[in-house]
């Protein structure tokens, strides 16, 4: 329990305030010696890992050491408890619920202000579309929050919980003062509510990163089923938390964030560390200081990148990527449109639900739940395919290749080690290639599995996207001779469903094929797929209510319906061809 509570941000100020004296780091008196031996003598039982870090002489001489002394701190057994991979499952839970709950507050307060508009557009004189820029600067500040935000959790001294905690002081301070909205004028409340977005975003940027910390290429699925699902059903549950209250009271909305903000704060407090180059430069610090010697480093110290660097590479990398990459600025387009189109039905429910089907803004809400129970049910067919299918698969896979080329790393460990003998960058090099990590000496998954199996079950899911919303679009306006909707409101509404579960899969599989194909760029590109998907919901929500007045609600759903269409052979193309667009890609992961 107190293992658990010492990586927190509680924890580390209690770590603080008495100076080292509680919550102690009991191991690493023992893990001196181990570090040690691993220099004098590397293992063989521990398996041996590319070397992406190159050791920096004039950096490690800045820092009072030497490559021939240098001792690389990493973990100290396969089993290491500080290990994220290897935390306890209760523990994993943990953080997995908080993630989860995080994100839902955040997506969930994107929506919840909508049935309040009908309130707010007569006291400041405006029309429908201006009172959606509460809705559409939200949603653009959440865009463009994770452009800082994702850069900023690679950094291995601030780590992932130091932007959470920090970035969420302002956004319930933002919460709290949006609950005085009637005294605010529109175009504060606007700053207001941009602000608030922004402030929220870090959690959306790097929360599949965090769940990738502690779960193995074969767990981490699931981990992104999680927090995906948390995408979906916050802003279809926000609708529903306030159309009913908004009737007594049109500020009910605003004081339901701010009463679930505060509610997260002792969770975000609670919330320990998963970035290991955080935890293991944490651990290089505490060894330096517990004996006095320099030559202790993490790998993130022995070649220093700077931070300006890292923020440049990821507000250009992703663009460039995008640009000379057809397969990343495929998903990029195709999921923004997709996510647009699930932002548009906050703009077409009322005009089909309350002004043709004569629902309360109540029961509207009550339709939005449509979206999770669409995407709960593909998410289970989904998790049966991997559970059952695919993950066996996968794993057997992985141990054939391991079986095949034993003997051949055999032979390159003997070379290896011969030649570090006499040099030390060689005995270095060999430091860092033999890692302790939680899985043994398991092949990584891409080196026995296209990273393209991965995007198989999308091909049929996707067919989901533009058959439920020309289901929708063609029954929600159909009339009988006496003028009155054809078709009940469970049909349209059975449309809402199919696309919401065909997209949640969609999503699914593309994360998991970026996380994999583009490992090195993956939290820049996670930014940049939120900026793409946040920016063109933005546009949607204030542009599609003037298309589906002046076109037609079935006329603007079936164009977006089209537009998806033409998704599905993109998603079948880059099923068939991803592999060949990977090799003569100078960004991607290529197969081994």
């Amino acid at each position: 329990m107190l293992q658990s509570l010492r990586e927190t941000p509680a924890g580390q100020l209690i770590r603080l305030a008495s100076r080292g004296r509680f919550l102690r780091y009991n191991g690493d008196v023992d893990g001196v010696e181990v570090l040690k031996n691993r220099k004098a003598q590397p293992r063989d039982d521990l398996p041996a890992v590319p070397v992406e870090v190159e050791a920096d002489p004039e950096v490690l001489a800045r820092k009072g050491t030497n490559v021939d002394d240098v001792i690389i701190v990493d973990w100290y057994s396969p089993t290491d408890e500080d290990n994220p991979r290897n935390f306890s499952t209760h523990k994993k839970l943990w953080i997995g619920f908080v993630i989860f709950l995080y994100t839902f507050i955040i997506y969930c307060a994107s929506a919840i202000t909508v049935p309040s508009y009908p309130y707010i557009a007569p006291r400041h004189g405006l029309s429908e579309t201006p009172v959606s820029l509460i809705l559409a600067l939200y949603v653009l500040g959440y865009a463009l929050g994770p452009l800082i935000a994702a850069p900023m959790s690679e950094i291995p001294w601030i780590g992932r919980n130091l932007p959470y905690w920090v970035s969420f002081i302002p956004f319930l301070i933002i919460s709290i003062v949006l609950t005085q909205i009637q005294d605010l004028n529109f175009a504060t409340i606007c700053v207001l509510r941009f602000l608030q977005g922004y402030f929220g975003s870090p959690i959306l940027a790097t929360g599949a990163a965090s769940y990738d910390d502690i779960f193995d290429e074969f767990s981490s699925p699931y981990g992104y089923m999680l927090w995906l699902g948390a995408m979906y059903a916050g802003p279809a549950v926000g609708p529903l938390l306030s159309g009913y209250a908004v009737v007594k009271e049109f500020r009910w909305p605003y004081w339901e964030v701010a009463i679930m903000a505060a509610a997260l704060v002792p969770l975000i407090l609670l919330l320990p560390e998963t970035s290991s180059d955080y935890i293991l430069l944490q651990r290089a610090k505490r060894l330096r200081k517990l004996t006095g010697d320099l030559k202790y480093r993490a790998r993130s110290e022995i070649k220093e990148v700077p931070v300006a660097k890292i923020f440049v590479d990821a507000l250009m990398k992703p663009t460039e990527i995008a640009v000379k990459d057809p397969a990343i600025g495929f998903v990029t387009i195709y999921g923004g449109i997709v996510y647009a189109t699930y932002y548009s039905f906050f703009e077409a429910f009322p005009l089909v639900y309350y002004e043709r089907y004569h629902f309360s803004l109540g029961a509207i809400g009550l339709i939005f739940l449509t979206v999770i129970v669409g995407s709960l049910s593909c998410a289970c067919i989904y998790a049966i395919y991997l559970q059952y299918h695919f993950i066996p698969y996968a794993r057997a896979e992985v141990d054939k290749f391991a079986a095949a080329n034993a003997s051949s790393d055999s032979v390159n460990d003997t070379i290896t080690r011969a030649n570090s003998q006499s040099d030390p960058e060689a005995q270095l090099k060999l430091q860092l290639s033999r890692v302790p990590t939680a899985t043994g000496a398991r092949p990584h998954i891409n080196q026995a599995v296209p990273q393209e199996s991965w995007l198989l079950p999308s091909i049929p899911f996707s067919f989901l996207c533009p058959a439920g919303l020309f289901l929708f679009a063609w029954t929600s306006v159909a009339t009988n001779a006496s003028g009155d909707p054809r078709f009940s409101w469970i049909v349209p509404t059975i449309g809402i469903g199919l696309f919401s579960g065909g997209s949640y899969v969609v999503f699914q599989c593309t994360i998991i094929y970026i996380s994999l194909s583009y490992r090195r760029y993956f939290a820049s590109l996670s930014a940049a797929y939120d900026m793409s998907r946040g920016s063109l919901a933005a546009g949607v929500v204030m542009g599609s209510r003037a298309v589906f007045v002046s076109w037609g609600v079935d006329n603007g759903v079936s164009l977006l319906a089209g537009i998806s269409a033409a998704g599905v052979v993109g998603m079948w193309f880059l099923w068939w061809y991803g592999g060949v667009l990977r090799s003569k890609s100078r960004f991607a992961e290529k197969q081994s």
